[in-house]
Order: C-alpha cells, then structure tokens, then sequence
C-alpha cells in the first residue's frame, strides 16, 4: 500500500477512487488464491 499509494496518503490527497485501488490491491490477489485453492479441491 505504501509503495504504490504512499505519496497520495501522506500528502493527503486520497480520494475515493484511492481507497477503492488500494482495496483492489489487497482483494484480488486474495480472490485469485481462494478460488485457486477451492478449484483444486474440488477437482477430480
């Protein structure tokens, strides 16, 4: 988060459209490694 939204944060410019980035950062790997994870569970 820091690394790529560091300088919005500490400037205090961070918007809505900010927040919703840096959920995505966090989001999206986490999605992608849950439906890996129950894919291969369920897989024959």
């Amino acid at each position: 988060m820091i690394i790529n939204h560091g300088d919005v944060i500490f400037l205090g410019h961070i918007s809505m459209l900010h927040v919703f980035k840096i959920a995505l950062t966090y989001l999206v790997p986490f999605m992608v490694s849950t439906y890996s994870g129950v894919a291969s569970k369920l897989a024959p």
